[in-house]
């Protein structure tokens, strides 16, 4: 993802999916603005947080891009 970019949020995204942890649905800390491009992206980190029992890192590569799996840097 390209970090220092200036564009206009289109979606308002949940860190962690409400599918995995309903209870976060409406926790302001498991929110945050992403433009199509960037959900459509995350939404692919997902997965690959879901099939390798990793959900939990799901905030940490939010927030730190150079945490993240090589493959989604």
């Amino acid at each position: 993802m390209q970090e220092q970019r200036d564009t206009l949020t289109d979606l308002v995204d949940h860190i962690i999916p409400v599918v995995d942890r309903p209870d976060l649905l409406h926790e302001w800390k498991n929110l945050w603005a992403l433009c199509r491009y960037h959900h459509g992206r995350k939404f692919s980190l997902e997965i690959y947080a879901r099939d390798n029992g990793l959900l939990e890192m799901l905030p940490m590569w939010c927030r730190d891009p150079t945490m993240r799996p090589p493959e989604f840097r």
